[in-house]
């Protein structure tokens, strides 16, 4: 029996649901005070001792714009500058948009707003300026959370390349800048288009893969996969050593595989052969 792998359909097939993001208004009393400016130029100003430092002078960038895909909310924080970070119940540390490699999506994502009193492009947001600001970004994170792949057989999603530009476009909106949306980035190369453009990347052991090993492939691809395999980058017009160049949602399409060629299987074998049909007929 000729048994062939089928490939999953592209991307955008796979794709989460459609599901409208809500900009959850932080209010005045949810938010620790602004520290005070004077308290912290007084402090810089003369021959300082920063282990003594007031506390005014170590808030740091303490505001944040945060993503939660459990509840599918958007909304300004800031985190107790006035409280030591292990004693306050804090976003999850893990959740900090900062991808050197596209792996996993946590279920909470937060982007530090570059902001703070010696920063004089970005003062300190106030509640209203933060949740104006979060109503700006609205439409950037509709986008990361419409994009996201969800990986078949769990509860886990995946970053694609439109999710992922969309996240580096809130990374960018969040400095000191506020570098305007540069959109889809194309050095971020979705599993699906790799395929298409050299399918021969394609190996037939993935299909029969355990969970584990499937989960170090796509790792491999994400962090290796442009580098060994130039062709991909060449038939979509870069350099496979063009900075930040990635291949995304290596998992989610990895674990599509799998299932398409279980599924082809299953139905190869429960299809009569030419000659059990003869013998059904006889």
């Amino acid at each position: 029996m000729n048994r062939q792998t089928s490939h999953p359909e592209p991307a955008a097939s796979q794709q989460s649901s459609t599901v409208q993001l809500t900009v959850r208004e932080t209010t005045t009393a949810q938010l620790p005070p602004l520290p005070d400016p004077e308290t912290y130029r007084t402090y810089f100003a003369n021959p300082h001792d920063y282990m003594h430092a007031p506390q005014d002078a170590k808030a740091g960038h303490f505001q944040q714009i945060v993503l939660d895909l459990r509840t599918k909310d958007l909304f300004f924080h800031g985190e107790d500058w006035r409280v030591p970070r292990e004693a306050q119940s804090r976003i999850p540390a893990s959740g900090l948009f900062a991808p050197f490699h596209w792996l996993n999506v946590p279920d909470i994502i937060y982007w530090v707003i570059d902001s703070g009193i010696p920063v004089a492009e970005r003062p300190y947001l106030t509640v209203d300026e933060g949740n104006a600001f979060a109503h700006q970004l609205a439409p950037l994170a509709q986008t990361l959370l419409d994009h996201l792949l969800p990986v078949p057989g769990t509860d886990a999603l995946d970053w694609s390349a439109e999710s992922a530009s969309a996240g580096r476009d809130i990374e960018a909106a969040c400095t000191r800048y506020q570098h305007p949306p540069k959109g889809r980035r194309p050095e971020l190369v979705n599993m699906s288009e790799a395929v298409k453009a050299c399918p021969e990347i394609v190996r037939p052991e993935w299909a029969h893969y355990t969970d584990a090993r499937l989960d170090d492939t796509a790792e491999y691809l994400n962090r290796c996969g442009l580098h060994h395999h130039p062709a991909i980058a060449q038939a979509l017009g870069f350099g496979p050593q063009t900075p930040r160049a990635s291949l995304v949602g290596t998992r989610a399409w990895l674990y599509q595989n799998r299932r398409n060629a279980q599924t082809l299987l299953a139905s190869q074998l429960n299809t009569p052969t030419v000659g059990d049909a003869e013998d059904t007929h006889s």
